[in-house]
């Protein structure tokens, strides 16, 4: 008989012996039943010296845990089925290692007991079935799992040591269905039955027993004690997961007996059963440290505490409550002091409605926190491929390690990481690529010593629903908020929506003996403060100063030709009580003052008649002037150019600035309009007045800006005559082009897979189009349409690919349209300046005086201005690098204005442009749940570099990526090269605020932007 059964007879003989070593915590009974033996798996006991150098694999307490589960129970995972050889269980376990190494991970949570039973060589317990195929028997030539995957997670020939925790399973004995009988007959539960009952047609050892407290204690005690372990994990299996029976009846736990023997104090059945899982956990934390200090125990409990119901600080979801359902309560661990760390099982998406990963990942960040507990976050890769984000895991991981209280993940789903089954191991091993390092709260420095919320500001007055509160705290103490801790980041950032009531809202932030009230308030205003709160400047004693003379905002005041049957409304804005009058040549108007406005001033208006131009004609008229006479003040004022236009009149105008918009009606937006015109263009207007020269496009009234144009001396133009179109090769532009009488508008517009050229004014009497070989179109066809004022002739090109679009211009030359297309940007990837020859912009969006959205950030004022200027600066010495000219729009906190910025890239004319920014939400968003990266264009050459580089910066700061969207944004309407604006984060997310603003961030940022730049010159290439 072996030694463990010799010993087994002996505890059944002295039971009574049990009882007391469960007084002592299970560590006499260990030492009088420690393992023997000289076998080659046995791993023999250390010495206390030895213990502190074990094997170089206990944990680093300021490095970043990256585990794997290795699940036994039912062979899950290893063995892979019960009775393989030995060599056969070694090959598992070397495959393992393996996958966990080239996963970049770190620590292995190898289950040694999966239901009262062992993989290693134990006094306690028999040899799991799972090795051999019956319990009790033991695996194939003694194998020692536990002893075996230690040696070889500790040999770091084939890289790092892994740490080993032995994963245990406390209290089940059989899984549901499971033949009782053929547990071995040294099962402690055989040998005590009425240390167990059976719920579910599963048996389970009872926690109310002490002696069923101290055998688990024991039994850590003795892994610990005889196995080079980094230390101990539990995971989510504590009372039994209800069941229902047929009739869909929950089925009570039956322990009714042990409730009445050693219940008494408690007031409810679930108090007491909570309270023997308390102790049981408080008896195995003392076993582990009774070993070594240097060995953690730690708990992997299911991911929901308690749902909040108002009152008892849980979290913001609907599932399954671990603290009413399994009795497990994970607070009163970390209240007592005898848990090393928490990972709680977030097996959840993002977008799981009732359990929301962000939302779940936040409760348990501020309460380990609270309780000063490191935590690590479990993971489900075991399902991934059903999951809707292919990036969801790099997304949890990125999202995860922002936190405060973070240290760590864990992985269940060993196929799936071997099988790298929907990318989630690259996601894994990319998310892991950089170390991350924590040390002690006490060690940041960088955070502010006070509680400080930048958004919104204090008494804020806001009549919605709710908004968010943003701001920062020094994180080496814990932040409460009306009593409830806060998720914060690694440098106490927060962010989180509040429900307002109407009147005062007050949020009383507490910290370190600190504390500070925010106040907002709803539906009312802040009381005033301060004795004097009038603002008449008399009932200070000040004297009203002498009213200056005003003349300003003369109407109309640029070009103007209209009807002389209406005459000429006029009208300037000048002091109440003046004399004003308008004065068009020899007519002179006197004008009638409006309702006298609060600075003392009127608008002054009146109809000018016009002279009679001949029928066809029209008639200059001269310069309209405005004068002013106020008290001894006399002021004149220019107006426009006026034009009286004879009865069935038109008028000749030429374009005489690059750029000059062509709009479809006066207030439309520049994005809906028709691309703006070249200098020469002439055309005939029916009207000109309000700023623009009304002519007609296709039958439909256009508008062209009076700014950049003037009037021709041919009156009318005529239309044009358009040849055949033709392509030619200019340099890197295919060029589309079409002789032509005469320069007339042109419209571009690309939509998917098809450009079309619309040339308004004119008409072709070709048979034919031709295109040549080029790298951008494949086919063309023609069509001409309308009569006389309203001809035009269309041209639709079907392109080769949706996205190999960048960009184009449109000239007049030489009696010739062109549209001069940019093909693809080659560049070799291979070479150390694969952009040399590339112009780039590089736009650090707001500025100045322009803050741009406010951030949680206060110690190193980082605004969204600042960040989008640290960004580019780290990122142009990278494009430089690559080869590339890069021209920077600001490269220091002055204020540009958008006018500026666009006027100066239309000077440039790059071979693209990056526009940086910070996301933000409006102030009643809830953004718990808002998250992403951004990548936004508007003319569609810019929706590859927009989607690439956006891409490029999720795949580095673990983030979400967002659709790549189509925007009105001044910064993208130029359609002549590809531009794009990156939303890099959202700043009302303090985890990706974190990740930016944290030591490292904005050269990560840069380095990921100029990775999408690459990747996006290799998508022109090979159309991937």
């Amino acid at each position: 008989m072996n030694h463990r059964a010799a010993v087994l007879r002996y505890l059944m003989i002295a039971a009574f012996i049990i009882l007391f070593f469960a007084l002592l915590g299970g560590g006499l009974y260990l030492m009088a039943n420690k393992p023997t033996g000289s076998g080659p798996d046995r791993v023999p006991q250390m010495t206390p010296d030895e213990e502190i150098v074990r094997t170089g694999a206990l944990l680093d307490p300021n490095r970043e845990v990256r585990g794997l589960w290795i699940p036994s129970v039912l062979n899950i995972t290893f063995p892979s089925q019960a009775g393989i050889s030995a060599d056969d269980m070694r090959a598992e376990l070397d495959a393992i290692v393996k996958t966990a190494r080239e996963a970049n991970l770190n620590t292995l949570c190898f289950q040694v007991r999966p239901s009262s039973d062992a993989l290693y060589q134990s006094a306690l317990f028999p040899t799991s079935a799972y090795l051999s195929g019956k319990q009790g028997e033991a695996a194939d030539g003694g194998f020692d799992p536990l002893a075996y995957l230690c040696e070889i997670a500790a040999d770091d020939t084939e890289g790092e040591p892994l740490a080993v925790f032995a994963w245990v399973n406390p209290l089940r004995v059989t899984s549901a269905g499971q033949d009782v009988s053929a547990l071995s007959a040294d099962n402690p539960a055989v040998q005590h039955p009425e240390w167990t009952f059976t719920y579910n047609q599963a048996v389970y050892y009872n926690a109310a027993i002490p002696e069923v407290r101290a055998l688990i204690a024991a039994g850590v005690e003795e892994i610990c004690r005889y196995y080079p372990v980094a230390g101990v994990i539990f995971d989510d299996y504590f009372y039994p997961y209800p069941a229902y029976d047929k009739n869909n009846v929950l089925m009570a736990v039956p322990d009714d007996a042990a409730y009445a023997e050693y219940g008494g104090g408690f007031d409810s059945i679930g108090d007491f059963r909570r309270d023997n899982v308390n102790r049981m956990v408080r008896a195995c934390y003392d076993a582990v440290k009774g070993v070594s200090e240097y060995l953690q125990f730690g708990i992997a409990p299911f991911g929901i505490w308690q749902n909040d119901n108002g009152a008892n600080g849980g979290s913001d979801t609907g599932g399954m409550e671990s603290y009413s359902a399994i009795y497990c309560d994970p607070i009163a661990w970390m209240e007592g002091g005898y848990i090393d760390f928490l990972a709680p099982q977030i097996y959840w998406q993002f977008s799981t409605k009732v359990a929301r990963y962000d939302t779940l990942v936040r409760w348990w960040n501020a309460k380990c926190d609270e309780y000063d507990t490191p935590m690590w976050i479990s993971h489900a890769i075991f399902n991934y491929e059903s999951w809707a984000n292919p990036g969801e895991m790099r997304n949890q991981i990125g999202f995860a390690r922002a936190e405060l209280s973070y240290r760590g993940s864990l992985f269940y789903g060993y196929p799936q990481l071997r099988d790298n089954t929907g990318g989630v191991t690259d996601e894994i091993r990319t998310s892991f690529a950089e170390d991350v390092l924590y040390f002690d709260k006490e060690q940041i420095t960088a955070a502010p010593a006070e509680i400080t919320v930048t958004v919104p500001y204090n008494h804020f007055r806001y009549d919605e629903a709710g908004t968010y509160l943003l701001g920062q705290s020094n994180p080496a103490d814990v932040l409460y908020c009306n009593g409830q801790a806060v998720s914060r980041t690694k440098s106490g950032y927060f962010s989180f929506y509040v429900p307002l009531s109407d009147g005062e809202n007050a949020f009383v932030f507490t910290q370190g003996g600190e504390e500070y009230t925010h106040t907002i308030w709803k539906n009312a205003s802040p009381p005033k403060s301060g004795a004097d709160d009038t603002d008449d400047p008399a009932a200070s004693g000040t004297e009203t100063a002498e009213v200056a003379p005003v003349l300003t905002g003369a109407s109309p005041a640029a070009l103007t030709a209209v009807s002389w049957r209406d005459g000429l409304t006029v009208s300037v804005t000048a002091n109440a009580g003046a004399a004003v009058t308008a004065q068009l040549g020899e007519e002179q108007l006197v004008l009638s003052p409006g309702e006298v406005r609060a600075d003392g001033t009127a608008v002054y208006s009146g109809v000018l008649p016009l002279k009679v131009p001949p029928a066809g004609d029209v008639l200059p008229l001269g310069e309209l002037t405005f004068r002013s006479v106020f008290g001894e003040h006399a002021l004149t004022l220019a107006g426009g150019e006026i034009h009286a236009m004879g009865d069935g009149a038109v008028i000749g105008v030429a374009v005489t600035e690059n750029s000059t918009e062509l709009k479809v009606s006066p207030t439309s937006w520049y994005y809906d309009d028709y691309i703006p015109t070249t200098a020469g263009m002439t055309v005939s207007a029916y009207e000109i007045s309000g700023g623009f020269a009304k002519i007609l496009l296709a039958g439909n009234t256009a508008y062209l800006d009076v700014d950049g144009i003037a009037v021709t001396e041919t009156l009318p133009v005529g239309l044009a005559s358009f040849g055949t179109l033709t392509t030619e090769q200019r340099g890197d532009e295919t060029c589309l082009v079409i002789p032509a009488t005469q320069n007339v508008p042109v419209n571009c517009i690309k939509e998917d897979k098809t450009f079309r050229v619309t040339l308004y004014r004119g008409y072709t009497d070709a048979d034919t189009a031709s295109l040549s070989e080029n790298p951008i179109l494949s086919d063309v066809s023609f069509v001409n349409g309308g009569e006389e004022e309203g001809a035009y002739t269309v041209y639709t090109f079907t392109l080769h690919e949706r996205d190999r679009f960048y960009g184009f211009r449109v000239l007049y030359e030489d009696g010739r349209i062109v549209i001069a297309l940019r093909n693809p940007m080659e560049a070799d990837l291979t070479a150390d300046k694969p952009l040399s020859g590339r112009t780039v912009v590089l736009d650090a969006g707001h500025g100045g005086s322009d803050t741009g959205t406010l951030t949680p950030g206060t110690h190193n004022t980082l605004n969204e201005k600042d960040c989008n200027l640290a960004i580019v600066l780290a990122l142009a010495p990278k494009l430089e690098a690559l080869g590339a000219e890069v021209i920077l729009l600001r490269g220091d906190d002055s204020t540009v204005d958008i006018y500026s910025r666009m006027d100066a890239i239309d000077a440039i004319a790059p071979d693209f442009l990056l526009s940086i920014h910070q996301n933000s939400m409006p102030q009643n968003t809830d953004i718990s749940h808002v998250r992403g990266v951004v990548g936004l264009y508007w003319t569609e050459s810019g929706r590859s570099l927009a989607d690439c580089v956006a891409g490029e910066i999720a795949l580095s700061l673990g983030r979400l990526k967002r659709d790549t969207t189509k925007q009105r944004l001044a910064m993208l309407r130029n359609y002549k090269f590809p531009s794009a604006l990156i939303e890099v984060g959202f700043v009302t997310s303090a985890e990706e605020f974190e990740t930016l603003a944290a030591p490292g961030g904005i050269e990560l940022t840069a380095a990921a932007i100029a990775d999408g730049v690459l990747r996006w010159f290799e998508t022109q290439q090979t159309g991937k």
